[in-house]
């Protein structure tokens, strides 16, 4: 088994998670879409908050069945095609493709909260003058701080697992050098090709 193909059936499966948890939010969406207009005032109403509350399940569709289709494209851009990995997995490489993989899922999903934050922002009422920022963060606070901590963990996870990995290695107790020679080889692995 190389990475590569680690890689893809990881990216599969969390494709598959977020398809689900999108078709089981669909409904829903549908149910806000058609309700009556009998909604409370506090809410927009009909199509506008509708497509508010689904934008983000859209997103996480898209998202899952972009995984799915482009698991293979996606972990051919991460991971060399010589990149094996043995039945005897090593710790580092496994848990570096899994972080890496985890911190697109991550990406993806807080991509998909700022898009619906930023419907926020279009769809705010022309008479409503309060900025942007603190419109924003009145009425949409948790989906700010949310979409904020997972997209900088997405991020941190994509392009620096390796040190992620380093710092797990020494909370578990590995010594120093065992840390840094096992993150270099890897290195030097990934970068031979």
């Amino acid at each position: 088994m190389t990475q590569r193909t680690l890689s893809t059936v990881i990216f599969k499966v969390w494709g598959v998670t977020l398809l689900v948890s999108a078709v089981i939010s669909l409904p829903n969406f549908f149910g806000i879409w058609l309700a009556p207009p009998w909604q409370p005032s506090s809410l927009p109403s009909g199509f506008s908050f509708a497509f508010y509350q689904g934008l983000g399940e859209l997103v996480s569709l898209a998202a899952g069945i972009l995984f799915i289709r482009m698991a293979d494209v996606i972990s051919a851009r991460l991971f060399p095609a010589d990149g094996s990995l043995s039945i005897a997995v090593d710790a580092p490489s496994l848990l570096g493709v899994i972080l890496a993989a985890v911190g697109v899922a991550y990406a993806i999903t807080a991509l998909g909260r700022i898009a619906a934050l930023l419907y926020a922002v279009v769809a705010k009422p022309a008479w409503d003058q309060v900025p942007t920022g603190e419109y924003l963060w009145s009425q949409k606070r948790e989906a700010v701080i949310t979409s904020s901590i997972e997209l900088i963990v997405g991020l941190l996870l994509f392009f620096r697992y390796r040190d992620v990995v380093a710092l797990w290695r020494r909370l578990r107790g590995q010594a120093a050098a065992d840390v840094s020679a096992a993150v270099r080889d890897e290195g030097d692995e990934n970068g031979a090709s």
